[in-house]
């Protein structure tokens, strides 16, 4: 015989549970902006508390913050938005020449292997695809405007209300005080690695193979440099993703040396920059497994679009870190 406080509480568990569903299916249209206010929110704990320590005052320190990293989103943004927006014909000639290097990779393949790896369908569908992708991305502008509004208005209330927002959410979890720090350190860790480490790693990685393709004499190389730091943020293939068929295209587009040249330069300079980077930056930030990222950029990808290359690994390192607290508390 269940009792009548275990009913009154399954009812008004059963309350909270549908009302959560229904906000949350209302507004998950402001899920990116959310999770990006979370994001810089928690990144804001240390640089704060530093120039309070250094003297400045609180609301100071807060409104110094807000600013940068106002600042520090839009600006690349704006910067990015406007050069790729005058550059039509080199995000062309980019699909085109990368289109014809898969074709070019696909017949070698099906040559040694016997098999139809890669047909022309399959070629043109891709293709297609990312001609049609990069218009809707470019043209979304005032979505985009609309989701960094949202975020930085979410974002003042973090900032201004983080620590009781922050001890009122791990005050629900059903765990021991000790694990309630811990799933905010891990969480923090988790941050700085999948927003900052990936981030600066794919940065630096795409700088050295722009000059890589400065020297090669690639034409539309700030094209093939987006494209490489977009690809360096994808575990296991990254950046030769488009090394690898940029250096194929130009082998057998007559420039041998600049094709043999662009290859060698992945290998050795824009590849094996990637294991130093992350040796360096591991001393400042917690290193997520490449397996997580990898998982997590193909999830995010499919939930958030683009900016679930961040999201997608961050949620499944908070699975994990969930999982091993649960562990924890109930041995």
């Amino acid at each position: 015989m269940i009792s009548h406080t275990a009913l009154r509480q399954s009812f008004l568990i059963a309350l909270i549970l549908g009302l959560s569903l229904l906000l949350f299916t209302n507004l998950y249209f402001i899920i990116d902006a959310l999770l990006g206010s979370m994001i810089l929110g928690i990144l804001s704990v240390k640089p704060i508390h530093f120039m309070v320590r250094r003297k400045i005052k609180r609301t100071h320190a807060e409104l110094i913050y807000f600013t940068v990293a106002l600042l520090g989103v839009v600006v690349p943004l704006t910067i990015l938005f406007f050069v790729l927006k005058g550059q039509w014909s080199s995000i062309f000639h980019f699909l085109q020449g990368y289109g014809q290097s898969l074709e070019i990779i696909g017949q070698k393949l099906n040559e040694k292997l016997g098999i139809n790896f890669i047909n022309e369908d399959v070629i043109k569908s891709t293709a297609i695809k990312i001609s049609s992708f990069v218009p809707k991305l470019l043209n979304s502008t005032l979505d985009l405007l609309t989701t960094i509004g949202v975020m930085y208005f979410l974002l003042y209330f973090f900032i201004k209300e983080g620590t009781s927002i922050r001890s009122g959410l791990l005050s629900i979890l059903p765990l021991k005080d000790s694990n309630r720090d811990s799933i905010y350190s891990l969480t923090y860790q988790s941050v700085l690695s999948n927003t900052l480490m990936m981030p600066l790693v794919a940065l630096f990685q795409g700088l050295i193979a722009w000059v890589g393709y400065a020297l090669a004499g690639v034409s539309h190389s700030f094209i093939w440099f987006v494209a490489t730091f977009l690809a360096s943020m994808i575990p296991f293939f990254g950046a030769a993703l488009i090394y690898i068929p940029l250096g194929i295209l130009l082998f057998f587009k007559g420039q041998q040396g600049a094709g043999v040249f662009v290859m060698i330069w992945g290998f050795a300079a824009v590849s094996s920059a990637d294991n130093f980077l992350r040796i360096f930056f591991m001393k400042k930030f917690d290193n997520t497994h490449p397996l997580i990222t990898f998982l997590g950029v193909m999830a995010g990808l499919n939930i958030f679009g683009f900016l679930g290359i961040i999201f997608g690994p961050l949620l499944i390192s908070l699975l994990l870190i969930l999982i091993r607290i649960y562990r924890e508390e109930y041995k």
